[in-house]
């Protein structure tokens, strides 16, 4: 960390690296710590940061957090058919998380895949649905329906 605060990339990289391969029980921050030192000149996230987050997932059994900002970077680099990889896979090992329906949405709208987000719409909405009554009128909830609301009207079939 003290490289990294000292604007050393490449020697806090090599840190992060030494330790991780030390650790016998790495925690998803160092994973996420090191992925934030991989950046370009202009300080855009790089592929190797996608790298490094794999490694941590697949070490820690799949960590949800390592494929948000997996996800983030995938989305900030137009990584489209990665991304959606990346949610399916979720999908597969933590079921149907209704943020990730709503992504999954989001991220073939942003493809240019129209017939596809308009189902994935659909699906969202339609888990949304079936959560209990008494969760729907959560904050969290109220913000899936107006994600839902908002991506169905640009993705009308």
């Amino acid at each position: 960390r003290a490289f990294a605060k000292a604007g050393k990339l490449e020697e806090a990289i090599a840190a992060y690296n030494k330790a991780l391969s030390t650790l016998t029980k790495p925690q998803p921050d160092h994973f996420l710590e090191r992925a934030a030192l991989f950046v370009d000149e202009n300080g855009r996230p790089d592929a190797r940061a996608l790298t490094g987050l794999d490694e941590g997932a697949t070490q820690l059994g799949e960590h949800i957090s390592l494929h948000e900002r997996a996800l983030e970077i995938e989305r900030s680099l137009n990584l489209h058919d990665e991304a959606l990889q990346r949610i399916e896979r979720v999908l597969r090992k933590h079921g149907r998380l209704i943020p990730w329906l709503i992504t999954r949405a989001e991220v073939l709208d942003s493809g240019k895949r129209s017939p596809e987000a308009h189902d994935a719409w659909k699906q969202a909405e339609t888990a949304l649905k079936r959560i209990p009554a008494r969760r729907q009128s959560t904050a969290a909830a109220r913000e899936w329906r107006q994600r839902i609301d908002k991506g169905r009207q640009k993705a009308p079939r």
